[in-house]
């Protein structure tokens, strides 16, 4: 399990490098005038630390029985929040639609 987490942290973090570098060909700009590749850029740059971060924590911890990643699931909740999401892709769809522009 434990090198299934570090094959995942590491392609994150080289997903995260690829954007950063294509990012920043697309001129990042600055915080008051960001260019098309400020967001790609700097949520790379956040992407690749968490990933980092975790990738830490994963080689620094030792490797457990499966059955802990499951314990402390409240499935309810858990079903009630994915329910609710899909809701509300449901309705902002429909809700956005309308017959009458007012500009």
């Amino acid at each position: 399990m434990k090198r299934t987490y570090v094959v995942v942290n590491i392609f994150w973090l080289v997903l995260s490098t690829a954007v950063c570098v294509e990012s920043w060909s697309l001129k990042v700009g600055g915080l008051h005038n960001p260019g098309p590749g400020f967001l790609p850029f700097y949520t790379s740059i956040l992407l690749g630390l968490l990933a980092l971060i975790s990738l830490l924590q994963t080689l620094k911890e030792s490797e457990g029985p499966a059955s802990e990643i499951w314990g402390g699931i409240q499935f309810g909740k858990l079903a009630i929040l994915l329910g609710t999401l899909f809701l509300y892709v449901f309705l902002l769809d429909r809700l956005g639609r309308s017959e009458e522009h007012t500009f």
